[in-house]
């Protein structure tokens, strides 16, 4: 099931923000309470702050603990409907969004998304009912509870023309309102990722001259990625054009300069200034061609899970 059912209220979009007719389409497809799963997912992350509850959701088999579990967040999102979303997912997706070593739990286990994209899962020894779930509600809207990034290096000191981003930056850098940002998610021990360097610091040069345009990189290794990006392969890059933060654009072509010009132009209604290259970035670049001989590299590093190297994070649906 997607989580669309005509037969469930619908939520409206959220009142006194800018408005974006795409997140007002897609909000106006979620359910008052819906499931939520590996289809729906971008649905859903876009409807920020996000309280999702995760459980054995079963309208058959488990009907009675389902019916209530969703009794009370509807009675909830009645209330709430403008400032939270709310929906539930079965157990795969409490190992999608909560860590894994409680995937095996039979509760009912509630997990926040913030409006920033930051996960936060409620403590296990609140039992869900409907008071708790109130308060853990009201403490979304008070700020009391504040979702944060599970690991972050310290902010760098900016020294090139690639913008360096951690995930205590990430907001302010790539989500910035006035400014359209490319972020590539990498690891230091990808061979995709060292052969893209000259390349994507090339194109930061030729995009010294257009001040709303950043061009930007994190280690993926090293910190936390916020909804609704996702960085399963290594490198993994998205554009996220300017007042368009909850919706970034995946990168899927090869990686050249003139494909990465030309997709962020598509992607804006602006037109991007670019400009020759610094003549150090071309050395760079010239100094390399030898060992990236002939074609694009549109390759990925999905890496081994369990080795730390080259991994894409929480494990597939």
């Amino acid at each position: 099931s997607s989580g669309i059912n005509a037969e469930w209220p619908l939520r409206p979009g959220f009142k006194g923000e800018s408005f974006d007719l795409m997140n007002f389409v897609k909000l106006a497809k979620i359910d008052l309470v819906g499931i939520i799963n590996k289809q729906s997912v971008p649905i859903f992350e876009v409807a920020r702050p996000l309280l999702i509850t995760t459980f054995d959701v079963d309208f058959e088999v488990n009907r009675k603990h389902t019916n209530y579990v969703r009794n009370r967040l509807l009675k909830l999102a009645s209330e709430y409907k403008d400032k939270v979303s709310f929906c539930m997912g079965d157990l795969n997706m409490t190992h999608w969004y909560a860590p894994d070593d409680r995937y095996n739990d039979t509760g009912v286990l509630m997990t926040v998304i913030s409006k920033e994209g930051w996960e936060y899962t409620v403590p296990k020894d609140l039992p869900f009912n409907y008071e708790n779930a109130k308060k853990v509600v009201e403490d979304i809207i008070s700020g009391k509870i504040e979702a944060k990034p599970f690991q972050s290096e310290e902010p760098p000191v900016q020294k090139k023309r690639v913008q360096r981003v951690v995930a205590k930056t990430f907001h302010d850098i790539v989500l910035s309102e006035d400014k359209h940002t490319l972020i590539e998610f990498f690891s230091p021990y990808c061979g995709h990722c060292k052969a893209l360097i000259p390349i994507y610091n090339e194109l930061a040069s030729r995009a010294r001259k257009e001040p709303s345009l950043v061009i930007a990189k994190m280690d993926a290794t090293a910190n936390s990625v916020p909804r609704p990006f996702e960085s399963r392969g290594f490198p993994t890059i998205y554009f996220v054009p300017k007042g368009k933060s909850t919706r970034p654009i995946k990168f899927e072509g090869d990686r050249t300069i003139e494909a990465f010009i030309k997709f962020m132009q598509e992607n804006t209604k602006e037109d991007l200034k670019f400009v020759e290259p610094e003549e150090k970035y071309l050395k760079k670049k010239e100094d390399t061609s030898n060992e990236n001989a002939g074609e694009a590299d549109s390759g990925t590093c999905g890496g081994d899970s369990s080795s730390g190297q080259c991994s894409g994070g929480k494990t597939e649906l």
